[in-house]
């Protein structure tokens, strides 16, 4: 049985995601995507213009995950301070899930493109109004003092970005992949409690 075009392209991208994760934006070319997937390079062609585009859609699909997984915090019953926690391991745990926004670094964005920077100043926006909006919430139900929700949310996920920046950059490791970010964990967790009890 044939694939159809949708299981082709997700072929693609999944094959994608592990070429540019391992060598980077730059090195990786369709020609090599290509040979992952077990095509002929002029018919990626019919899937993708160009690598940009694929680049591109790969983002968004991480993105996609990662806000799907977040937003199921806002659903439950968890008390804010507990949202809190939650959204801010989750944020850990996903972000070094997220192979494509990991392994490019901002410059490399900015110099594929204005749409590829927007694409990131996107995410962070997402980031931050997500985290904000469980902020106001145990502001609201005086679970928490009152503070500025945004600059608040900003400061927790730039703390959480600290520690992975930390952990990437003190290993030896050439690829992401090999990287153990498993100490990250148990520091976000010490951090997040002491933050939210400050906040009461």
């Amino acid at each position: 049985m044939s694939e159809t075009y949708d299981e082709k392209k997700l072929c693609i991208i999944k094959a994608s995601m592990k070429a540019f994760a391992k060598f980077g934006y730059h090195k990786t070319t369709l020609e090599d995507i290509a040979e992952m997937v077990g095509i002929k390079k002029n018919s990626l062609y019919y899937y993708f213009p160009n690598k940009e585009s694929l680049f591109h859609e790969m983002v968004l699909s991480e993105a996609d995950t990662y806000f799907t997984e977040q937003m199921r915090i806002l659903d439950t019953t968890l008390s804010s301070a507990e949202k809190v926690k939650r959204f801010m391991e989750n944020a850990v745990r996903l972000h070094r899930d997220m192979k494509i926004l990991h392994s490019i670094k901002e410059i490399t964005l900015i110099e594929i493109s204005e749409a590829a920077k927007t694409l990131l100043h996107e995410f962070k926006r997402r980031e931050i109004d997500l985290l904000d909006s469980i902020l106001k919430e145990g502001i609201k139900n005086k679970e928490f003092a009152k503070h500025n929700s945004i600059e608040l949310a900003e400061e927790l996920l730039n703390i959480s970005r600290a520690l992975e920046y930390r952990i990437y950059h003190s290993s030896r490791a050439k690829f992401l992949h090999e990287i153990d970010f498993g100490s990250i964990d148990k520091t976000t967790t010490i951090i997040v409690n002491l933050i939210v009890k400050g906040l009461r």
